[in-house]
């Protein structure tokens, strides 16, 4: 691996963070083992799904604050981006866990990580990163089998609206996720990890919050029952996935870390088909390909080719 300066050095303050390339391998399976639990614990809590995502993002941020205090890096974030970062990432969980109530597991999952395409459509306008123009078929590819998954899912079964608005909200987080990821992009290589991603949580879970006092949706678990699948996405995807996700981005292109979490819809939807008895439907086994295959050559693709 290339040395570069590191943040903090007389170098360029976005300077990535160097890492082995074996550390970075590790830290990403891991991160992507932990978020593709996620949908499993969303299914199984009982809670509005604003609700959920809103307690996901609140305890996270709840106990990564005593370490982000210390950090004294708190006070280094650039306020208006880490806030708009931070509501990108309540519209990204809202959105998602809102279209597991509409569609399966496998659609939603699928869908919501069609995110490097959007990452690789905006990060030259946002981050000035050049997308290669070999990436452009990779990108029509994978957009094709985006579009074709909600339509053909929608087409084969009675509840056409459902699945339609289901696969429709999983696309929104997909683009929620991917503005997330482009605003924190320089952020998290300036200041402490934990202080960005303390700050993020928990703007993203008052943003969440005041949407569900609006809409009716502010719940909190009434019983053991419905607190361990709240805490279990605190925890597992939310503080070791999403965390680990963000750490990755210290010492890798958005688009590299983006390709790497397309690992979620294989790990989910098996998870799914084990955990929640739901097999994976024809679309999905026809429009996968499409989308990993477009997204895997728009993230390969080397620059003029």
């Amino acid at each position: 691996m290339t040395q570069e300066t590191p943040p903090g050095s007389q170098g360029s303050s976005d300077a990535p963070v160097v890492r082995s390339s074996a550390l970075l391998v590790a830290g990403l399976l891991l991160a992507v083992t932990a978020v593709a639990t996620g949908a499993v614990f969303a299914r199984l809590s009982e809670l509005p799904a604003l609700s959920k995502a809103a307690w996901r993002c609140g305890l996270a941020a709840l106990l990564l604050s005593g370490p982000a205090l210390r950090s004294g890096g708190l006070r280094r974030l650039p306020p208006a981006r880490t806030l708009a970062a931070g509501l990108l990432l309540g519209l990204h969980f809202g959105a998602w866990i809102s279209s597991l109530d509409h569609t399966s597991v496998a659609v939603s999952v699928l869908l919501v990580n069609t995110t490097p395409l959007w990452v690789a459509l905006l990060s030259r306008r946002v981050n000035a990163e050049r997308v290669p123009a070999g990436a452009r078929w990779g990108v029509a590819l994978g957009f094709l089998g985006a579009a074709a998954l909600p339509i053909t899912e929608a087409l084969r079964s009675g509840s056409e609206g459902a699945r339609l608005t289901g696969s429709l909200l999983a696309l929104l987080g997909a683009l929620g996720w991917a503005g997330y990821t482009l605003a924190g992009r320089g952020v998290v290589r300036r200041v402490p990890l934990v202080a960005y991603l303390c700050a993020c949580y928990g703007s993203a879970a008052a943003g969440l919050a005041l949407v569900c006092a609006c809409t009716g949706q502010l719940r909190a678990p009434a019983s053991a029952a419905e607190w361990w699948p709240i805490l279990g996405l605190a925890l597992v995807p939310q503080l070791i996935g999403h965390s680990m996700l963000n750490w990755a981005l210290q010492s890798l292109p958005a688009v590299v870390v983006s390709l790497a979490a397309l690992g979620e819809p294989v790990l989910a939807s098996v998870l799914a088909w084990v955990l929640l008895q739901e097999a994976p439907g024809l679309p999905v086994l026809l429009a996968a390909p499409l989308i990993l295959t477009g997204v895997l050559s728009a993230a390969r693709a080397r620059p003029g080719s």
